[in-house]
């Protein structure tokens, strides 16, 4: 959140750790005298790869069309590479312009394996549970008669 010009600018990112691929980001832009919010503007964010990277800027246009909440500006950004991004936001409404930087930090994306192993590990647990369950009843029954 940066105040800048006429305006108050905020940027939100989902998820809240940003990984490799593609991320939502939403743009809050509010008057700075009455901190109404402007839903007449024209929003622009340009996401700049980290230094050293052979990824190319990427610049797209924010829109209400592109969010759920009406009141936000809204657009996906591809970040195909790790690193610590500089991202601006131009905010321009008739003869007002403003322009706010931050950094957002990108993690490396994630692995299939690292995501779903929660999942693969619950059926091999159910059966150890079950077998040792079974294993304990017999231990208790007496031996049957001959």
């Amino acid at each position: 959140m940066q105040a800048a010009g006429p305006f108050t600018i905020t940027l939100f990112a989902a998820p809240a750790v940003l990984g490799v691929g593609p991320a939502d980001l939403s743009v809050l832009v509010q008057s700075r005298p009455d901190d109404a919010s402007v839903l007449d503007a024209r929003v622009a964010i340009t996401a700049v790869p980290p230094a050293g990277t052979a990824a190319a800027p990427v610049t797209v246009d924010a829109t209400h069309d592109a969010a759920t909440n009406k009141l936000l500006y809204a657009a996906t950004v591809a970040l195909p590479v790790p690193g610590t991004w500089t991202t601006h936001v131009v905010v321009q409404r008739d003869a007002e312009r403003a322009d706010v930087s931050c950094e957002l930090p990108v993690v490396p994306a994630a692995g299939t394996l690292a995501r779903i192993w929660p999942y693969l590990a619950v059926p091999p647990l159910a059966v150890s549970l079950f077998a040792l369950h079974q294993w304990l009843l017999a231990r208790r029954r007496p031996p049957a008669p001959v």
